[in-house]
């Protein structure tokens, strides 16, 4: 057994070892943390470019740190600074914080991007990289539709717009795109990735005459980028597919009266016919009303001009060519004009339109689909409407009205047209 005096010696030496130990420990555990314990910092991925030449593109990349009192240094430079630079806008950096790397496109070719940071701390100065791509390219906007556009089908079509080293900005205006060439189209852009953006148009059919060109200019205020080079100009071809006022031959027929809401051939022929049965059932060439009949005759696109106006005169010129009347003129008077359109399907919404001089009202398949009071000239087109097409026959009835006085209104005009395509119909005479 060890003496109280030895006993005592041991503990004193015990503690002495111990004190030793935890010394050698922290002295370990600090050079630990100055040789190894820094960790390095970290650069996010940063994917491959593409950019344009004449643009430069500025990305957000984040540094990190586990030690959160770092401060770094960042550059960026580019293997071959004829195709391609880049720069750091915000060298000195704490941890987590973004850095903006700038690149610029200067002439077709590929580089190779080093970004590198390094620990600013003071001790062991890390230093971590990111190495990205960068090929640069001319730029190109590619303009494409999914069918070719045509008259009757421009109304509401997509132009598709996908680009090529540049990048759409996300509050892409119509100020930017512009769309022109064809009278009575509005377009509107809609980026829909950072490459692709859509562009819809709306037309209002104000009557092709021949095949057009849309142009389509694309500026460079539309790009992400800052894009110092010329805007872009693609041209489409829209084929003119629509027939233009329907001539006919119409079957007409006329009736004293001039209110588009009073039924003149009723009133003309004592009830026994009715505007709403010919609407519905139709009536044959020859057969007879009154003392005048049912008589086949075009409609022709005449005029008549004064000092400072022209209004066309085609329903009294049809009328009067056709037998139904021999005076120059028929004021107060209603003209009823019949044709059957024949539809290969059942198509709806599809778009008609008229004009007139004065009232008018239409029927399809006895049905009221559009009706004007007024009094006004006409020398085309001036109100549209939707209606439904059933497949087969479709019996469509017009009636327009002469107001006026006897000797001051030589004018008595209709217009007609089908918004779809020629090949989505056909046209005879009722019956």
């Amino acid at each position: 057994m060890l003496s109280k005096k030895h006993f005592s010696l041991y503990i004193l030496v015990l503690g002495f070892i111990k004190l030793l130990l935890t010394a050698v420990l922290l002295i370990v555990s600090f050079a630990f943390i100055s040789c190894g314990g820094n960790d390095q910092p970290f650069i996010e991925t940063i994917d491959n470019q593409t950019i344009a030449v004449n643009a430069s593109r500025t990305m957000e990349v984040y540094i990190t740190d586990t030690d959160r009192n770092d401060m770094h240094t960042v550059e960026a430079f580019s293997e071959n600074s004829r195709i391609a630079t880049a720069y750091v806008k915000r060298r000195n950096i704490e941890t987590e914080e973004p850095i903006n790397i700038s690149i610029e496109g200067k002439r077709k070719g590929r580089t190779v991007i080093v970004v590198s940071t390094t620990d600013d701390s003071g001790q062991d100065n890390d230093t971590a990289e990111m190495v990205f791509d960068v090929i640069v390219v001319e730029p190109e906007v590619i303009v494409s539709t999914p069918i070719p556009l045509k008259e009757s089908n421009i109304d509401g079509s997509e132009i598709s717009l996908s680009l090529i080293g540049l990048t759409f900005d996300r509050d892409t205006t119509n100020d930017y795109v512009n769309v022109s060439g064809i009278k009575g189209i509005t377009a509107y852009t809609t980026p829909i990735s950072p490459t692709e953006a859509t562009v819809k148009l709306n037309y209002n059919y104000t009557d092709l005459e021949t095949d057009s060109t849309l142009n389509i200019i694309v500026y460079s205020g539309a790009f992400e980028e800052q894009y110092r080079g010329a805007f872009f100009e693609d041209r489409l071809q829209v084929r003119e597919d629509l027939r233009g006022h329907i001539e006919g031959p119409w079957l007409w027929m006329i009736a004293p009266g001039e209110n588009i809401d009073i039924d003149n051939l009723s009133a003309a022929s004592g009830g026994r016919i009715t505007e709403s049965q010919i609407a519905q059932s139709g009536v044959s060439e020859g057969e007879h009303f009154n003392s005048l009949q049912w008589t086949s005759g075009r409609l022709l696109s005449t005029t008549v001009c004064g000092i400072f106006l022209c209004s066309s005169d085609n329903v009294i010129n049809a009328v009067r060519h056709i037998g139904l009347t021999s005076q120059s003129q028929l004021t107060n008077y209603s003209a009823y004009a019949l044709i059957n359109i024949r539809s290969p399907r059942n198509q709806n919404n599809v778009l008609m339109g008229v004009g007139s001089d004065d009232s008018v009202k239409v029927w399809l398949n006895g049905q009221v689909a559009y009706s004007n009071f007024t009094q006004r000239r006409t020398t085309g087109i001036q109100d549209k409407f939707h209606v439904n097409l059933n497949a087969g026959n479709n019996l469509l009835m017009v009636k327009v009205c002469n107001h006026g006085y006897a000797g001051l209104n030589d004018d008595w005009g209709m217009f007609f047209r089908i918004y779809i395509s020629t090949d989505d119909y056909t046209l005879s005479l009722p019956r």
